[in-house]
């Protein structure tokens, strides 16, 4: 009994040790899913997200948002058109879910948490490194006027890209950037022929902790 008692002693406390040393971050699980997906997909990798947000009056909006990178410290970042729902609602409510389905495995990721802006510096060095048809979109709309014809469009379209066919394009007003502070995160993973397998990662006390939850 001694013997037995000594070895449960000794296997809790290196279960203890483990979770000193390998703490667990929502951020290296998204991360990990992301690559595996890549992985899997047959053409080049976008990753997109669906971001909800709210105004201070409640008035809901969602839209399909580019994610640019994950970061332990910042957690999630993307960028927006200056006059976009999103964007005017986040100067009002910094609240916000992004929920990114991965297709080709199976997978959910949903995470809440508050909406900052990116430093000038941060900024820069995101738009730098955008590919020049990323970038045509935030110099040639208002992303709220009546447009006129598709024709009127793609002609202004045109013109900005000759305009800038060998000069780098300077970063507009309207190109903004945040990063979304993380306070709990949803995990789904769905398994052919098994039931769903979903967790919540929930940030209290300076620690990640993670639960299982019913499917």
């Amino acid at each position: 009994m001694f013997h037995f008692l000594l070895r449960l002693l000794l296997f809790t406390s290196s279960l203890s040790l483990m979770a000193q040393t390998l703490p667990f971050h929502p951020i290296k699980r998204i991360r990990k899913w992301v690559d595996e997906e890549k992985g899997k997909s047959p053409v080049f990798f976008r990753w997109k997200g669906s971001l909800a947000t709210a105004s201070l009056n409640g008035i809901p909006s969602c839209q399909t948002i580019s994610l640019v990178k994950l970061t332990l410290k910042k957690g999630i970042i993307f960028f927006l058109h200056k006059n976009q729902n999103a964007t005017v609602h986040l100067e009002q409510n910094p609240h916000a879910v992004l929920n990114v389905y991965l297709q080709n495995t199976y997978r959910e990721i949903t995470a809440v948490g508050t909406v900052q802006p990116l430093s000038s510096q941060e900024k820069e060095k995101i738009w730098k490194n955008l590919p020049k048809h990323e970038k045509i979109p935030f110099l040639i709309s208002d992303h709220i006027s009546p447009l006129k014809s598709e024709k009127h469009l793609l002609k202004r379209k045109k013109s900005f890209e000759k305009s800038y066919q060998k000069t780098s394009i300077p970063l507009p007003e309207t190109f903004v950037c945040f990063h979304l502070v993380l306070k709990k995160v949803f995990f789904l993973e769905k398994k052919s022929r098994h039931l769903p397998k979903r967790e919540v990662a929930s940030y209290d006390k300076d620690l990640w902790n993670l639960y299982l939850l019913e499917p």
